[in-house]
């Protein structure tokens, strides 16, 4: 399972990746300061103001340019959102798989399952519930048999939905997180499955994040050792 710190406009953020044992991604949008092994898509570009589906054909061309440049080893469709065309999101699919090994598509609705190939390419995104963040968790018993990319959310919530992920015969391949560089930044660090807090104690933000990530490759990879039966989420 790879673990990605997604962390677009900071200069540090690859020698903080490889420092934690992660690997290193960007959102497209951003300017990549080291090789990448991932790029997200803004899907806020492809939503109106009422948080609606609008396809940004502009905005696409660019986004697969960055990908076509980078060569990163993954990357997003658009999310799948109600409101868009099957037809145009296996179009976003064909064009990523014949760039790039892997290619992420996030379910926004129920029953979007139905329309994603079940192709050793695809991965299944899910969006992981966060204090911030809604996310959406799709059918947890529809996706057997399927690799899963975990976007975001706490190291809590991403270890507690893997376990119930595995419980029903899904893999999760990969994850990415950012969450601990926020909490670094109010001096709070990740160990043993609990964040510490040493503010005042002349710790940089750099030396937390660093210190917390290592932490959640450890406390990740534990999880995905346990198999148990699916259980009510969060």
């Amino acid at each position: 399972m790879k673990i990605i710190y997604i962390r677009g406009g900071d200069k540090h953020a690859p020698h903080i990746a490889e420092a934690s044992g992660m690997e290193y991604g960007i959102r497209g949008d951003y300017i990549a300061y080291a090789t990448v092994y991932m790029v997200d898509v803004n899907f806020k570009a492809f939503q109106d103001a009422a948080g609606r589906f609008v396809w940004n054909q502009p905005e696409w061309d660019r986004y697969l340019e960055i990908v076509k440049c980078l060569r990163p080893h993954q990357a997003l469709a658009v999310d799948y959102m109600p409101g868009c065309p099957r037809d145009l999101l296996w179009k976003q699919i064909w064009q990523l798989s014949s760039l790039i090994e892997r290619v992420i598509v996030c379910p926004k609705f129920h029953g979007a399952l139905d329309d994603l190939p079940n192709d050793a390419q695809l991965t299944i995104g899910i969006s992981v519930p966060a204090p911030t963040y809604a996310g959406f968790v799709p059918e947890l018993d529809r996706l057997a048999g399927r690799d899963i990319h975990l976007l975001g959310g706490s190291p809590e919530s991403q270890a507690k939905l893997i376990t119930r992920l595995n419980g029903v015969g899904a893999a999760v391949v990969s994850t990415d997180i950012s969450f601990h560089a926020m909490k670094a930044a109010k001096g709070q660090f990740f160990r043993n499955g609990k964040w510490v807090d040493v503010r005042g104690e002349g710790h940089t933000t750099e030396e937390l994040t660093i210190e917390s990530g290592r932490g959640i490759v450890k406390y990740l990879h534990a999880a995905n050792l346990f198999r148990q039966p699916l259980l009510s989420m969060f």
